[in-house]
């Protein structure tokens, strides 16, 4: 199983912004309320947010649109997602949201109802898509 930074790494047409450091990582999983799965922390640490073909993940950023707190937190205004979820994904394709929960499970959730688990792990979502 490849690692969430190999995985990344392997993505075609990748751009990636500045890696975040602990302390705002921290600050957002305060203001989520939640601690995000080791993953997505590493993630967060190398890349802060990426781009890729077909594939735009959440993160820290000051793109309202990218950042995991601005578009989590305007999510749940929307739709029922789980406390211990946060955004990682917003597909634009029919009302599809991708989650993470803390533990690191990917679910899917479509048109703010049917929340279906898809992947153990973020790389698997991302090798999915490849």
């Amino acid at each position: 199983m490849n690692t969430i930074i190999e995985t990344i790494k392997g993505l075609d047409n990748l751009y990636t912004m500045k890696g975040a450091n602990d302390e705002k990582i921290e600050d957002a999983q305060n203001k989520l309320g939640l601690t995000f799965a080791p993953e997505y922390i590493e993630y967060l640490r190398k890349y802060g947010t990426i781009s890729a073909n077909s594939v735009e993940l959440t993160g820290i950023s000051d793109s309202k649109r990218l950042n995991v707190i601005d578009v989590t937190i305007e999510e749940r205004l929307k739709n029922d997602i789980p406390p211990d979820m946060y955004v990682v994904e917003d597909t634009h394709i029919e009302g599809i949201l991708i989650l993470q929960n803390t533990i690191g499970e990917i679910f899917e959730l479509h048109n703010g109802n049917k929340l279906k688990k898809i992947f153990n792990n973020l790389a698997d979502y991302l090798n999915s898509i490849k």
